[in-house]
């Protein structure tokens, strides 16, 4: 979990500053130190506050990481990070076609419509068991209100 708190930090300041935080040992040390406090303050509390003032200063003055982080948040990320890395496989797979095939054998466009296809397939057959569901229900449904309705007489 220390590992994914790590990556957490460094990613969150690569979003709010708009590069990546230099590895320096100094600045590595201080992010697991704080990362290793922040899994102790998870597994006591359920939740944990990261601050690290002065992490790093640039052109326009210091830069600090300060945020909460709880339990849910660290599994959204391993989510997050298991699609991306999903879509990073299936991206690497294409330009590796494309790389081993001549450029006048394949058509992007063509297998960038196959695989949308395959997906939507995927979906498409969701949503008609989906459907195929609430019918059943719906006649199950029905039929009991018939069955109240013929031992009470109202039909």
């Amino acid at each position: 979990m220390q590992n994914r708190i790590v990556e957490i930090i460094y990613s969150k300041f690569e979003y709010e500053n708009g590069y990546k935080l230099p590895v320096d040992m100094n600045v590595n040390k201080r992010v697991q130190e704080v990362a290793k406090k922040a899994v102790e303050d998870l597994n006591r509390l359920g939740k944990a506050d990261i601050n690290l003032p002065f992490i790093f200063a640039d052109e326009q003055g210091p830069k600090h990481i300060a945020f909460s982080i709880d339990k849910s948040e660290i599994e959204n990320y391993d989510l997050f990070r298991n699609q991306t890395q999903h879509n990073k496989n299936e991206q690497s797979r294409f330009l590796n076609n494309v790389h081993n095939q001549k450029s006048n054998d394949i058509d992007p466009d063509s297998y960038i419509k196959s695989l949308m296809q395959q997906r939507s397939g995927k979906k498409k057959f969701e949503k008609k068991s989906s459907s195929l569901f609430v019918g059943i229900v719906i006649l199950i449904l029905l039929g009991l209100i018939l069955a109240v309705a013929m031992v009470f007489n109202i039909i």
